[in-house]
This record gives structure tokens, sequence and C-alpha cells, in this order.
């Protein structure tokens, strides 16, 4: 929220899965803005979760136009939004499985659960995937 760089250093600027966990949103874009040079580029993008996080859909999506008036209050002009799908492969279940329960979702959701329903979660999901 405060970066060292002086005003109007980069032609680019990308902020790439940080600014969900930045306290002050306009505080940051007003940063960014401000390190941009006239007619430059601010690239931001973060995780979209909401394909299966059903109960965070309002949210995410509010805080999408949200965004977008926060990049113009920021003084950037032609704030575009857009989507990017990323393909991603894994070499078994285990490459998959333990890092996702280190995440920010499933820990919430698997907190609780005694072990064997842990497992029986951890081992139906390896099932469902084939070659896995």
């Amino acid at each position: 929220m405060r970066l060292p760089f002086s005003d109007d250093s980069f032609v680019l600027v990308v902020s790439s899965l940080v600014l969900i966990f930045v306290p002050d949103g306009a505080l940051a874009a007003a940063e960014i803005a401000r390190v941009a040079k006239l007619g430059g580029v601010v690239a931001t993008a973060t995780r979209d979760l909401r394909g299966g996080v059903i109960t965070a859909r309002m949210p995410y999506d509010t805080s999408v136009a949200l965004g977008a008036k926060l990049w113009r209050a920021a003084g950037l002009r032609d704030v575009r939004e857009g989507q990017i799908t990323i393909r991603m492969d894994f070499a078994n279940f285990a490459d998959y499985w333990e890092p996702a329960i280190q995440g920010p979702l499933l820990p919430g959701l698997l907190h609780g659960l005694s072990p064997d329903w842990h497992e029986r979660v951890r081992s139906s999901c390896g099932e469902s995937f084939p070659g896995w």
C-alpha cells in the first residue's frame, strides 16, 4: 500500500494473487495508479473460487463490480474486466490433495471432522478421478 517507486515509473504494473489480501483496496489501487505512466497498462488478477464455493458467489461478484469502480476512482481509464481460464494438471492425487489441504478452503471444511470421516472424504475424492 506504499510502493517504493516514483510517480509514473512503469508502463506496465502487474499484481497477481495479492489484492484480495490487502486491507485497504482503495489505497492499493491509488498506489498502483500512481506508479503507472499515463497511457500505461495496469493488470491485476485473483483466483476465482466461485466454481466450487457457491456461498462465495455474491461476495466475489460484488467485489468485481466494486473493484472496477475502485480502479476508476484511482484515476485509471479504460478499465476492463475479463476472465482467464487456467488448466491445472496434477501428477497424481497427492500432488492435488496435499497443497489443497494446506490452502484457504479445505482446512475450514475438514476442521472438526473425525479422522475417519476426513479419510473418507479424501479417499472418495481420490476415487473420483480416474487414473489417480
